[in-house]
């Protein structure tokens, strides 16, 4: 029984990864049928094309993100341990740690973070750490204390502190949907999930509006072609599903 991990292990490292068979395009689509079929594509419009799949897919990621649930205060049990075994947990408390640490700004928070490494802080004297303090964090000298302790691994806490609301932060960034720099395009794509229908697919509603964009730059049927010439079938089957069949080769499924 003690084995069986490791046997597992190794049945895991014996078997090939099965890999995914990618069909030809010749054998998909009509329009591949000449091996130069490429070549006859406006490279204006396959221009256009990649810009707005990149700028589809960027969108969609950006929502995805934003609906993903964060994991914040990854550390909080680790602070709350440690004023526990201090003795300090009925005096002082984790959250409202976090709150003041939660006014300090990022970059801040990232050079203190730079200085605490540079300095040792773990190895710091408990003449030195007051001194540290008073010079990064005056506006928080009530807490000196708490920061300052190292017994029970007292130097943790605001490392940790640091650490957590900095991921916060980042999280907190990582969800806009709507950032400086974004294109007409990625704008009214965002829009159309923003204004979308409780019931609406997202995915649905963003591809609607690409769809919508993207009949400006060629017509539909055309815009197969410059999705499989990109390497892009996957927005193929998102945005122009409907002129998939238009294009594809009839052929027996033992022929694939």
């Amino acid at each position: 029984m003690e084995k069986l991990p490791y046997y597992a292990k190794m049945l895991k490292e014996g078997i090939p990864k099965i890999k995914a068979k990618t069909i030809p395009d010749n054998k998909l689509f009509n329009f591949a049928a000449e091996d130069s079929w490429k070549e006859k594509l406006d490279t204006d419009i396959l221009d256009a094309v990649s810009t707005l799949i990149s700028e589809y897919d960027e969108v969609l990621r950006r929502i995805r993100v934003s609906r993903a649930d964060i994991q914040t205060k990854k550390r909080y049990k680790d602070i709350d341990r440690i004023l526990f075994s201090q003795g300090k947990d009925e005096d002082f408390d984790a959250d409202v740690l976090y709150a003041e640490f939660s006014k300090i700004s990022d970059e801040h928070l990232q050079k203190i973070h730079e200085a605490m490494i540079e300095q040792n802080w773990h190895r710091m004297i408990e003449e030195d750490r007051e001194v540290f303090l008073s010079e990064w964090l005056p506006e928080l000298t009530e807490y000196f204390d708490i920061l300052s302790d190292f017994t029970f691994s007292g130097y943790r806490i605001l490392n940790d502190l640091i650490l957590d609301i900095r991921e916060a932060n980042s999280a907190e960034s990582s969800r806009q949907l709507y950032r400086d720099g974004d294109t007409e395009n990625m704008v009214v794509m965002t829009d159309a999930y923003v204004n979308k229908l409780a019931s609406d697919s997202y995915r649905e509603a963003v591809a609607k509006k690409c769809r919508e964009i993207l009949e400006k730059i060629t017509k539909p049927a055309d815009a197969v072609k410059y999705a499989v010439a990109l390497g892009k079938r996957g927005f193929m089957w998102d945005v122009l599903i409907d002129y998939v069949s238009k294009n594809a080769l009839k052929v027996r499924r033992d022929d694939l």
